[in-house]
C-alpha cells in the first residue's frame, strides 16, 4: 500500500488500468487526484475504489473479482447526507467473471430523491457472475439504458424469462439474455 500511495500518476490522465492488485484498500490519489479519468479498468485485484465521484469517467470494466461477493454503497464513493451525483458521466459498465459476486446494493426508497446514480448510463453488461442474485432495480429505473447484456449469469438470466424482464426497465431498452 505505501508504494502505491507513493506514485504520483499525472492528473490529466484518461485511462487507468489495475492488475492483480491485493491491497486491502486502493491508493487515495485515484479519487483525489486523477479527476479527468475517462476509462478504468480493475482486473483480478481484491477489493474495488470508490469511485463514483470520478467527474468525468465513462467507461469502467470490472473482471475477475475472485472475492467481491457484495457491491455496496462504499463502491459509489457517496459520503454525508446532502445530495449526490455517483458516476456522473458513466455510459458503459461491464462487470465479467466475478464468479463469487452474489448481492449487488440497491439504492433505499428514502435515497432516492437526494442521490442520483450513474444517470448517464447506456449500456450494462453482466457476464459470468453465475451466484448474483438480482439487478438493482431502483438504480435501473434511473438510468437511460440503451442496453443490458446479461450472459453466464443463470440466476439472472432466469428472473428475466420467469418475470417477463425486470418492469423497471425502459421499453427502448434492448435486453440480451444468453
Amino acid at each position: 500500500m505505501d508504494v502505491m500511495e507513493a506514485l504520483q500518476p499525472p492528473p490529466n490522465l484518461l485511462g487507468l488500468s489495475f492488475e492483480g492488485y491485493v491491497g486491502i484498500e486502493f491508493p487515495r490519489w485515484i479519487t483525489m487526484s486523477l479527476n479527468n479519468l475517462k476509462f478504468v479498468n480493475i482486473d483480478n485485484c481484491s477489493s474495488l475504489p470508490p469511485l463514483g465521484n470520478l467527474e468525468f469517467l465513462e467507461n469502467l470494466h470490472i473482471s475477475d473479482m475472485e472475492n467481491m461477493k457484495y457491491l455496496g454503497h462504499e463502491f459509489l464513493g457517496i459520503t454525508g447526507d446532502g445530495r449526490a451525483i455517483a458516476f456522473p458521466k458513466l455510459k458503459s459498465l461491464i462487470l465479467v467473471y466475478c464468479e463469487e459476486w452474489t448481492e449487488w446494493e440497491d439504492i433505499r426508497e428514502e435515497e432516492e430523491d437526494v442521490v442520483s446514480i450513474m444517470p448517464c448510463l447506456r449500456e450494462l453488461i453482466v457476464f459470468g457472475c453465475p451466484k448474483l442474485k438480482a439487478l438493482p432495480q431502483r438504480l435501473l429505473r434511473r438510468t437511460p439504458l440503451d442496453v443490458l447484456d446479461i450472459a453466464c449469469s443463470d440466476l439472472l438470466i432466469e428472473q428475466f424469462k420467469s418475470r417477463g424482464g425486470y418492469e423497471v426497465l425502459s421499453p427502448t431498452c434492448q435486453v440480451i439474455t444468453e
